[in-house]
C-alpha cells in the first residue's frame, strides 16, 4: 500500500549581521513507531476503526474517522533539512462490510469518497516546519502527520501498515543562533500615550521585567514596511534581535468611540487607529476577514526570514483559498507574546495602568484570586447528551485544581436546582465578589455573551439571559479582577464605534429595495456599541477584569465524540479536543500543569500546543481559530501577582 518517500527540504540560511557560516556535519534524528493491529468494532450501522494505544483521529465533517499520528520534532533555529525519510512497512489489509463512522455525526448519512476508487486519506503522510518560540528560545519545529490507514472505498478495504521509520537529516548551524539579553517587554504606543504609560515603565523595572517604550512615531520614521502594520511588524523583529525581548504590549485601539473608519483598505486599519492592525483575509461567510494581533507575534517564517503573512506577493495577507497558488503559507507559531490595550483615551491608558500595577502588586496571597468562574450552558442547543459549555469550562477548571482553586459554576444545569445560574445578575454578583479567572464558554457578539439552557432544541425560551456588554459597569470587584477567557463569536471584535450598528440596518434597505447605495457588510453588531464585550470588561475603572481573552471573528466549535481526536489517551467530549473549546481549555493547561507564570506566555504556548496537533496550513478553520484569538492585557502580566 505504501511505499518509502523522500522529501527534499532546502531551507533559507538565516540571517543576523549577515549569512551565516553552516557546518557540513549533518545530525540525524530516527524514530520509530510500532503499531498493533487495529480494531474494528461493530456499531450497528457502521463501525469505528481504532488502534488499541492512543493516537489522535481524522474526524473531518463528511470524511471516515481514521487514526492519525502526529508528531512534532524541535531541531536548532536556523537549520537546514536535508531530506525527511517515512518508510512504512508490516502492511495488511482488512475488508469492511459497513460504512465508517463518519466525523461529528452519529450515523453515516453521505457518500464521504468516490466510489470509483479513491482512497482516503490521499497520502500516507504531510508535514509542517515552522518556527517558534520554547522556554524563551527560539526553534525550528517539524510536525508529521502519518495516516497509517487508508479506506479504499471501492474494494471495501482498509489497508495498514503497523511499522513507521522516521528519519529526519537536517544540518545545524555552526553555532547556536542567540539574542541579546537586555529587555523582556516592549511597549509601543503612540506619542500621546507616552506619558500616561510611563509609572508602567517603571513599575516593569521595578519588578525586575526589563521594559522599553517605543512611539509609533518613531517606528514610521526608523523602519520601512509595505504599510504601517509592517513597519510596527519590522520593530519588533529588530527589538528581538537587537535586546532579546519576550513580550510585546501593543497600546492603542481606535481613536473614537462614536465613528470611524475600521479598515484602510483590506489589509490593514491605520488611519483611525492609535495603534494599526491587521486584517488577515480567511474569507468566510460572516467575517470578510478578522484582526489578527498573531500577525504582530508570529515574526519568522520556517526559514528564519521576516513572516510578512503575504507569501505569494499578491497584495492580500493572510489568503486562504483552495488553490495553492491563492493561498498564504504562513508559520503562525507566536515567537513573542503579544497582548494590546485597546485604549481610544489617555483615560483608558491611566485606568489599565493603574489596575496593572495594582494587580501585580497586591494580587499575592488573596483568597479572592483562588475563585475559579465557569460560565456556560448547551452551546449547541442539540439533540445529543454533551453540554459542551459546561464541559469545556469543567477542563479548563480541572488544570488549576490541584492549585487550590475553588470552582464557582454558572451553569444552566443549575437553573432548576436554585444555584446559579448565566443570566446577568448572577455572573455581575459572583465577579464582584472577586475571582483569579472566569471562562465563558458559549455564544457570543461584540455586544454581549449568551448560551442556551439545556434541555434540547424544542425546549420554549432556550436561550438564557446571559450578559450584555453594559451589564458590565454594575461590577464592583474593585482591584479583585480576573483573567477571562471568552468562548463565543465576535466578542473581541474590538474595531466597532457607536454607530457600526448602522451598517446591519441599512444593509436591510438593500435587501429590501435592491438598491446598491445601501449594500453594506452588515456585521454582527445590531445596537449601539461604543467598544466591544471584551475591551468594555476590561477597561473598567476598578472592576471588571485585567485581561481577556477572546475572538475577533466567528468562533468554532464542535458537538458530540467521534473519538480520542488529540490523541492524548483521554476520550474527551469532541467539544474539547478541536477548535475553539480546546484552544482555550490548552490556555488554563499552560498555566495548571505547565506551571507558565506570566499571561502572555500562557497564550502563546496555548497557540503553539494547538497547532503542534492541528497544523494551521492544514485546515482553514484551525488556523482562523488560532489566528482570531487576541489578548486584550498585558502580556507581561505576573499572573496571581508579585510576593
Amino acid at each position: 500500500m505504501k511505499r518509502k518517500i523522500i522529501v527534499i527540504i532546502l531551507m533559507g540560511l538565516l540571517f543576523l549581521s549577515g549569512a551565516q557560516a553552516y557546518t557540513l556535519n549533518s545530525e540525524k534524528i530516527s524514530d520509530t513507531i510500532l503499531l498493533p493491529t487495529p480494531n474494528i468494532i461493530d456499531q450497528g450501522s457502521f463501525i469505528t476503526v481504532r488502534f488499541p494505544i492512543p493516537t489522535a483521529l481524522i474526524a473531518e465533517p463528511g470524511k471516515p474517522v481514521l487514526p492519525r499520528i502526529v508528531k512534532t520534532y524541535r531541531i536548532p533555529f536556523g537549520s537546514t533539512i536535508q531530506d525527511i525519510d517515512v518508510y512504512f512497512s508490516n502492511d495488511q489489509n482488512i475488508y469492511i462490510s459497513k460504512p465508517i463512522q463518519i466525523g461529528e455525526e452519529t450515523i453515516p448519512s453521505i457518500d464521504i469518497v468516490d466510489s470509483q476508487g479513491s482512497i482516503y486519506p490521499n497520502k500516507p503522510y504531510e508535514y509542517f516546519v515552522s518556527a517558534g518560540r520554547e522556554d524563551n528560545h527560539l526553534t525550528n519545529y517539524i510536525t508529521l502527520i502519518c495516516y497509517p490507514i487508508q479506506y479504499i472505498p471501492a474494494k471495501q478495504m482498509l489497508s495498514y501498515s503497523t511499522r513507521i521509520d522516521i528519519s529526519i537529516e537536517y544540518i545545524p548551524p555552526v553555532k547556536s543562533l542567540t539574542f541579546p539579553d537586555e529587555y523582556d517587554l516592549l511597549i509601543i504606543a503612540p506619542q500621546v500615550f507616552s506619558q500616561a504609560l510611563q509609572p508602567l515603565v517603571e513599575h516593569k523595572n521595578n519588578v525586575g521585567i526589563r521594559t522599553i517604550l517605543k512611539t509609533t512615531e518613531e517606528i514610521y520614521q526608523e523602519y520601512q514596511g509595505v504599510d504601517k502594520p509592517e513597519q510596527i511588524k519590522y520593530c519588533i523583529k529588530d527589538m528581538i534581535e537587537t535586546y532579546g525581548i519576550k513580550y510585546v504590549l501593543l497600546v492603542g485601539g481606535l481613536k473614537s468611540v462614536f465613528k470611524a473608519d475600521d479598515r484602510d483598505d483590506k489589509n490593514q486599519g491605520s488611519k483611525d487607529w492609535y495603534l494599526p492592525v491587521r486584517y488577515s483575509n480567511v474569507i468566510t461567510t460572516y467575517d470578510p476577514g478578522m484582526i489578527s494581533d498573531l500577525y504582530y507575534a508570529d515574526i519568522y517564517d520556517s526559514n528564519g526570514n521576516f513572516s510578512s503573512w503575504d507569501s505569494n506577493g499578491d497584495g492580500i495577507f493572510g489568503s486562504f483559498k483552495t488553490f495553492a497558488s491563492h493561498k498564504d503559507i504562513i508559520d503562525l507559531f507566536p515567537d513573542v507574546a503579544v497582548g494590546r490595550l485597546a485604549c481610544r483615551s489617555i483615560d483608558e491608558v491611566e485606568t489599565m495602568v493603574d489596575k496593572i500595577i495594582t494587580y501585580e502588586s497586591e494580587t499575592y496571597g488573596s483568597d479572592w484570586f483562588k475563585r475559579f468562574v465557569l460560565v456556560g450552558g448547551d452551546t449547541f442547543d442539540d439533540i445529543d447528551k454533551y453540554v459542551e459549555g459546561e464541559i469545556e469550562t469543567q477542563k479548563s477548571y480541572d488544570y488549576l485544581a490541584d492549585d487550590g482553586f475553588e470552582a464557582i459554576k454558572i451553569w444552566a444545569s443549575n437553573r432548576d436546582s436554585g444555584d446559579l445560574i448565566p443570566v446577568a445578575k448572577d455572573i455581575v454578583s459572583t465577579i464582584s465578589n472577586g475571582c483569579g479567572f472566569v471562562h465563558f464558554a458559549g455564544h457570543g457578539s461584540p455586544e454581549l455573551w449568551n448560551t442556551h439552557w439545556v434541555g434540547g432544541p424544542f425546549e420554549k425560551n432556550k436561550r438564557a439571559q446571559g450578559i450584555w456588554w453594559y451589564h458590565m459597569t454594575g461590577m464592583s470587584n474593585g482591584y479583585k479582577d480576573p483573567i477571562v477567557v471568552i468562548g463565543g463569536c465576535h466578542n473581541s471584535e474590538f474595531n466597532v464605534t457607536l454607530t457600526t450598528f448602522l451598517n446591519y440596518w441599512i444593509n436591510k434597505i438593500y435587501l429590501k429595495t435592491g438598491i446598491e447605495a445601501f449594500k453594506r457588510f452588515e456585521g454582527s453588531v445590531y445596537t449601539p456599541l461604543p467598544e466591544c464585550f471584551s475591551w468594555f470588561f476590561v477597561r473598567q475603572k476598578q472592576g471588571g477584569a485585567i485581561a481577556t481573552i477572546g475572538n475577533t471573528g466567528t468562533g468554532y466549535g464542535k458537538t458530540g465524540n467521534s473519538g480520542d481526536l488529540d490523541g492524548d489517551g483521554i476520550d474527551d467530549p469532541d467539544c474539547i479536543e478541536g477548535y475553539g473549546g480546546y484552544l482555550e481549555t490548552l490556555f488554563f493547561k499552560s498555566i495548571g500543569i505547565n506551571h507558565v507564570e506570566y499571561l502572555g506566555d500562557a497564550w502563546k504556548d496555548a497557540i503553539s500546543m494547538y497547532l503542534m496537533v492541528y497544523p494551521g496550513m492544514k485546515d482553514q478553520t484551525d488556523c482562523k481559530t488560532v489566528e482570531q484569538w487576541v489578548l486584550l492585557g498585558d502580556p507581561s502580566l505576573k499572573i496571581g501577582g508579585y510576593e
